[in-house]
């Protein structure tokens, strides 16, 4: 994980590899914890 663009793109360039902003960590972390419309449970 990285928070600025330019040590996102420093890492890309000496590394040849992609690290994620800490957002899309969260983001990846609550899409896998949220349920998906199937496995959700409607009171009607």
């Amino acid at each position: 994980m990285a928070t600025g663009y330019s040590c996102r793109s420093q890492v890309k360039l000496v590394d040849n590899r992609r690290l994620l902003h800490p957002i899309q960590v969260v983001r990846s972390l609550l899409s896998a914890a949220l349920p998906t419309e199937q496995d959700a449970i409607y009171d009607i």
